[in-house]
This record gives C-alpha cells, sequence and structure tokens, in this order.
C-alpha cells in the first residue's frame, strides 16, 4: 500500500497481499516459519534452539526499546504520569508476550520434537490437539510461581500476553508438514 498505486490495491494480487498481510499475518508468519524448515541447512536441536532463544531475548529487548525505557524516560522526565499510563507499569511493560516470544518459544518446541518425530502426521496431529486444547488451556495456572512464571508465555496466564505459544503453535508445525 506504501509503494504501490492505488488500482493495484484492488488487483486480485493487490488483493490477496493485503489480505494475507492484514489480519492473518501473524498466522501466515507463522506458518511460513514452519515451512522454512525444509530449507534451512541447519535443523539440529541445537540450531534450532538457539535461533529460538534468540527471538526470545530480541522480544525482550524490544520490550526494553519500546515500553520499559520509553516509559520510564517519560517518568522521570515529568513528561508523563502513572495514572497516565495506567494500567502499563514498567514489569508489565517489561514481561509482555508478543510475537517474538510465541514465534521463539515455537521454535524451541519444534527443536525438540524433531528430535522425536520429523514433519508428518504426528505434527498435524499435535497441532489439532494444540488448536482445539488452546482455549481450555489458556490462563492455566498451577498454583507455584515457580511453575506458572515460565509457562505463563506458553499458556498465556497473564493480561500482556497477546500471543500465547498454545495455540498459536499449530501454525508452524502445520508449516513444517507442508
Amino acid at each position: 500500500w506504501h509503494w504501490g498505486a492505488p488500482d493495484t490495491w484492488t488487483s486480485p494480487i493487490g488483493q490477496v497481499i493485503s489480505f494475507l498481510g492484514g489480519p492473518t499475518a501473524a498466522p501466515v508468519f507463522m506458518f511460513l516459519m514452519g515451512a522454512s524448515l525444509a530449507f534451512s541447512s541447519r535443523t539440529s536441536f541445537s540450531s534450532l534452539a538457539v535461533r529460538g532463544l534468540w527471538l526470545l531475548w530480541l522480544g525482550y529487548l524490544l520490550n526494553v526499546l519500546r515500553g520499559v525505557l520509553p516509559a520510564y524516560l517519560g517518568l522521570q522526565a515529568g513528561i508523563v504520569t502513572e495514572e497516565q499510563i495506567a494500567p502499563f507499569t514498567l514489569p508489565w511493560l517489561l514481561t509482555t508476550v508478543d510475537v517474538h516470544h510465541m514465534a521463539g518459544l515455537s521454535l524451541i518446541a519444534i527443536a525438540a520434537l524433531r528430535m522425536a518425530a520429523r514433519p508428518s502426521w504426528v505434527w498435524l496431529a499435535l497441532a489439532a490437539a494444540v488448536v482445539i486444547a488452546g482455549p481450555f488451556l489458556r490462563g492455566l495456572e498451577l498454583g507455584t510461581p515457580l511453575l506458572d512464571g515460565p509457562l505463563t508465555p506458553v499458556l498465556g496466564g497473564a493480561p500482556n500476553v497477546y500471543y500465547a505459544s498454545v495455540p498459536w503453535v499449530g501454525f508452524p508445525l502445520v508449516g513444517g508438514v507442508f
């Protein structure tokens, strides 16, 4: 839309691009992440897990750069007050789970899964099970901070988790089989 002429937006290919880049952008991105495994020369557990951890780290770095740092500086300089940015707090902004976090955690899960089974019907069945179970697992808490904290980005047990790994990991699993 930024560089194309308005008449290209309504062309068939323009409409497909607008659809895939609009509401379906995150599912398409995650599907393509799984599908790209077929073209990667580095698909060992350690290679995929390191890439997943890198994405996870980048997600938290992004939280600091786009949320924590601006909010902290704004609060310290008196430009904004805590009431003006409520309900957002510095811990909330730091622990927000977004697409990078979910992609990193999904890649780590796929690295572990590849040790047990190559992309096949098993992955499709697991993807279906995760997607079906997702609404029931979302927000599940086990009652102990030792488990609930690390599982929050996976199960979405906090209001600042926008993309919990469950059920989103289903898209790269299907992409991997594709």
